[in-house]
């Protein structure tokens, strides 16, 4: 079945490279059950089936970027929990013509973003998760959200260097559930002292989101980097301010330029 439901899901990504409203409509209704828990980050967050869906995120998206397609760099499917899910991660891109839940258009090119989880069940997905990188999308048009200023460079993130992220083949159970282990040993080895997590990156790993000359020290030194994050955010809508708890650290995202990345991408099937 993971091969069937990769087909389908690998359908709906092709429908969202040449959008139009009614195709739009189509392919979400299509790909959503009817009852779909569907759970999107903040201001949206939740909803019931592809019909609401579309009428509360698709197509006013449209409207905001009336040239928008969906541009996938990673995509892949495996089992959790006894359950099928299909997976992927890249940018809805457009020209921002329209202004879009309180956020000002800057009438330029814009690259949203995302990354999505789909449970499959009968051919259609029963529960999503929808990650959209909205502060990314405010400092592309002038107005970051935060009361501190970026740790570190922002721009367009790319997929993997290998061009492989793409996994359309079913893959080996047995490499499958190794690579499925390796991920989470590196991810309990991130902020030990002695750098134990750099045996799982190639060389040429880049770090996001963190400063130029902290990053060069990660290389040559043996500090760990672990900063306090800030205590408070400025949303975009002033309507929308919100207190926000304290995190104990700052959570670092980081990209390899190797090989070593599509191994660690590589879940089952």
């Amino acid at each position: 079945m993971i091969s069937e439901n990769k087909k389908i899901y690998k359908k709906f990504s092709e429908d969202l490279l040449n959008v139009t409203e009614d195709g739009l409509s189509n392919a979400v209704h299509q790909f959503f059950n009817n009852e779909a828990k569907i759970n999107v980050v903040a201001p949206i967050n939740g909803i019931t089936g592809g019909k609401e869906l579309f009428k509360i995120f698709f197509d006013p998206m449209l409207c905001a970027f009336p040239d928008l397609y969906r541009r996938t760099d990673i995509f892949f499917a495996g089992i959790f929990n006894n359950q099928e899910w299909v997976t992927s991660s890249g940018h809805f891109v457009g020209t921002f013509a329209n202004n879009w839940m309180g956020i000002p258009a800057h009438k330029k090119l814009t690259y949203l973003r995302y990354g999505e989880f789909h449970r499959m069940q009968n051919g259609q997905a029963v529960e999503t998760y929808l990650f959209l990188d909205f502060i990314d999308l405010l400092r592309q048009i002038g107005k970051w959200p935060l009361l501190t200023k970026s740790w570190g460079d922002e721009g367009f993130i790319p997929g993997p260097i290998t061009s492989d992220g793409i996994i359309l083949q079913e893959q080996n159970q047995e490499d499958s559930q190794s690579s499925l282990l390796m991920v989470e040993e590196m991810l309990r080895n991130l902020f030990t002292k002695d750098q134990s997590w750099r045996k799982y990156w190639h060389p040429n790993m880049m770090w996001a989101r963190l400063p130029r000359s902290l990053r060069q020290r990660l290389r040559s030194s043996s500090c760990v980097y672990s900063p306090a994050h800030a205590s408070k955010e400025r949303l975009w809508d002033k309507r929308q301010i919100r207190k926000s708890r304290k995190p104990s650290s700052e959570r670092v995202t980081m990209h390899s330029t190797g090989k070593t990345s599509t191994r660690l991408s590589s879940p089952q099937g």
